[in-house]
């Protein structure tokens, strides 16, 4: 196998293989609950649900006569209340835009309007209990319609103030655009949920950038993202987790302009910020692990053009395995691909423990990057013959063809494995 070939491919796989890392994301969701207004005002709040639950008994008791009836409404009205907090606590302060999530927050607010609307009414007026009922749900459709309209421009605008919103398709990227103009425009906000906005809005101008292929627009987004980062305003740990994704980015605009200095500058970047953020225990999130990864998948990309970098590549992606408290199964996959890769730039005799690194990865798991890894290992493996190759070809083509039916860069890179090795589609 050409030694060129052999790097196009594992590079290939690594550019559609970007997802979030375990550290990283286990960092943002410990440091949203520390930061949070909630956890320092959890006795307020409860507080707040306890006057809540004797007032909705007290009107159940004038209502229904019942100590126990006006307990069971008390309760259920209570419980809608904390299921609807919840969500939406949890929805304004997640990685993902708010999609469904909003709906159902909207329909658990207008049930919880309607009920005690009818329970209002039903007190003040004495109306059959029929008609009580149709109050009800009157009051439930009004109040979702008009909270409805309303939600988009409140949730949305919101999250993107307190939460780094995670965008995968054009389309979240402009509605993510969209509400950080809004809550940019709207009001006054604090510096540092005023940076965490523009750290939003800048990283979802690259994503769009990217994926329609703007040259322009994505120098001048990367060059936004790099100024928020580096805003003193900005959280530390927020910094770590945004310069984490902008080196995620620059790793697809340099395959587009073939251009490494980007790349590298975002790398430095990553490596700064993990300075500034002192507080954090860099060893148990194996954050320092990450930056190896990242200089690995520099050096493969410098590789291309340079087969020397192939070696350095190589050896950083297996200190980032031996370094891992518990390797991740990308890190697993793509030290797996590379030992894959076979003579002259691997030893003979590590292609079975290239195949079992992959392998591991798989049951890890098994989402369509590991298994498109496994895939392309088993190619490049069963290319360099051997007793066993015909075997490895022919599970490398049933991962392949069930692969190439998704849609993506998952897919195309299937199908351009599947043609060139004859497989039949």
């Amino acid at each position: 196998m050409a030694a060129g070939v052999a790097i196009g491919r594992v590079l290939s796989v690594s550019m559609v293989s970007e997802r979030p890392h375990r550290g990283v994301t286990c960092l943002f969701r410990d440091s949203r609950w520390k930061s949070s207004r909630l956890k320092r005002r959890l006795p307020q709040i409860l507080a707040w649900l306890a006057a809540r639950f004797v007032v909705l008994a007290l009107l159940g008791r004038a209502l229904f006569g019942s100590t126990a009836t006006a307990l069971i409404v008390a309760g259920v009205g209570t419980v809608a209340i904390v299921l609807g907090s919840v969500v939406y606590a949890d929805t304004v302060w997640s990685d993902r835009p708010s999609g469904r999530r909003r709906f159902l927050i909207v329909g658990l607010w207008a049930v919880t309007v309607g009920g005690l609307g009818a329970l209002l009414t039903h007190l003040v007026w004495h109306p059959r209990l029929s008609a009580t009922i149709v109050a009800g749900l009157v009051l439930t459709l009004l109040s979702g319609a008009v909270y409805a309209q309303q939600s988009q421009r409140m949730i949305g605008s919101l999250q993107m103030t307190l939460s780094i919103v995670r965008v995968s398709t054009p389309d979240e990227a402009r509605a993510v655009i969209a509400d950080c103009t809004r809550a940019l425009s709207g009001r006054k906000l604090a510096a540092d949920r005023r940076a965490i906005t523009e750290l939003n809005r800048a990283r979802a101008r690259v994503l769009l950038a990217l994926g329609l292929g703007y040259g322009h627009e994505l120098q001048e987004a990367l060059d936004t993202l790099r100024r928020t980062i580096e805003d003193p305003a900005l959280d530390p740990v927020i910094a770590v987790l945004a310069a984490d994704d902008l080196v995620n980015a620059m790793s697809l605009a340099a395959e587009q302009t073939r251009d490494p200095q980007g790349y590298a500058e975002a790398q430095n970047l990553f490596a700064s910020c993990l300075r500034r953020a002192k507080e954090l225990d860099l060893e148990k999130l194996d954050l320092e692990v990450r930056l190896l990864s990242h200089r690995a998948q520099f050096y493969l990309f410098l590789a291309r053009d340079d087969i020397t970098y192939a070696k350095r590549a190589l050896d950083t992606q297996q200190e980032a395995v031996q370094q891992a408290t518990t390797p991740s199964a990308a890190d697993l996959a793509q030290l797996g691909l590379m030992l894959s890769w076979g003579p002259p730039l691997v030893s003979e005799g590590r292609t079975a423990e290239a195949i079992a690194l992959c392998r591991k990865a798989v049951t890890l798991d098994r989402g369509d990057e590991t298994r498109l890894s496994l895939a392309t290992c088993l190619c490049n493996a069963a290319e360099r013959g051997g007793p066993e190759a015909e075997a490895r070809l022919a599970e490398a083509g049933v991962l392949l063809r069930r692969l190439a039916r998704r849609k993506g860069p998952i897919g195309l890179r299937a199908r351009a494995l599947l043609i060139e090795y004859g497989f039949e589609a």
